[in-house]
């Protein structure tokens, strides 16, 4: 209320107006329908009124019934889709049943490494010539020291690339590619 000066009367302040583009309602129930296919932002700008920041803005706010709703539908959607995933699993589909103890159960692959140290002084010339020519340690056999009587020659290399030992073994020319 203001007084009008000169006057007594007092009488009411003139309303204020709003400023900004009135403030678009959305069809809840196509959100929540949208939210169970997992629309984007993108897309769902594409088949509501509004602009993508306008959706981005209203689901960022999760107090507002826009954000609810969408977040209904996906609540849905995730159930959906994890009650198929248990079908399936439950049906023997391995890949399935792989998947879900790992998401579910913690399940995990696990990795068999193993480290070998090898000592390159106590390598022949033939060996580090076998590796400096581009043999990886996994071409190149080297038997652990307790094994190397047993399955070796004696007088032979104990280091062979590819099927050299066999060839040898079997009295067969080794070809030095």
């Amino acid at each position: 209320m203001r007084l009008r000066p000169g006057r007594s009367k007092i009488l009411p302040m003139p309303k204020a107006r709003k400023v900004g583009r009135p403030r678009i309602d959305f069809d809840l129930s196509m959100v929540e329908g949208l939210g169970r296919i997992g629309a984007t932002a993108s897309e769902m700008a594409h088949l509501l009124p509004a602009s993508q920041s306008t959706i981005e803005h209203r689901m960022a706010n999760r107090d507002s019934d826009f954000s609810k709703a969408y977040n209904k539908g996906r609540a849905m959607l995730n159930a959906s889709l994890r009650r198929k995933q248990i079908e399936l699993a439950m049906a023997g589909h391995p890949t399935m049943l792989i998947w879900l103890g790992k998401q579910l159960l913690g399940q995990r692959d696990r990795a068999d490494l193993r480290h070998e140290t090898v000592d390159l002084g106590s390598l022949s010339r033939e060996q580090l010539e076998a590796l400096t020519n581009g043999a990886t340690l996994n071409e190149v056999v080297i038997p652990p020291w307790h094994e190397r009587e047993s399955r070796l020659p004696r007088g032979k290399p104990t280091v062979l690339v590819g099927r050299k030992l066999v060839k040898e073994r079997q009295g067969l020319p080794v070809s030095r590619d």
